[in-house]
């Protein structure tokens, strides 16, 4: 929140750049910085996530017996998770979603 918060924006008109501000409200829908910020968010979500597979308390999902494991799968502001079906695994990424909820505010 410090590199959002901190930063000044400026606006150029006709080349010439306008007296710099702080942005109050955060980051919007189309800021030049939010894909960034939301990988490295999505970083520290995916490292939460193996972190449970190591444990084998998370079984990720396999298309095939002999084919790789699917735990993850993160693009532009989209995120899909893969678990086995069952009570435990669903434990499991309720644990990992919260975990990540408090880590990031």
């Amino acid at each position: 929140m410090s590199c959002v918060s901190s930063s000044t924006t400026s606006i150029l008109v006709n080349g010439g750049a306008l007296n710099s501000f702080l942005p109050s409200r955060g980051l919007r829908q189309g800021d030049p910085l939010s894909p960034y910020l939301f990988i490295l968010c999505m970083k520290v979500l995916g490292r939460i996530i193996e972190d449970k597979c190591s444990q084998k308390v998370w079984n990720p999902l396999k298309a095939s017996s002999s084919g790789p494991a699917f735990l993850h799968l993160f693009f532009a502001n989209d995120l899909l998770l893969f678990a086995r079906a069952n009570e435990e695994n669903c434990g499991s990424v309720r644990e990992a979603v919260e975990e990540f909820c408090l880590l990031s505010g």
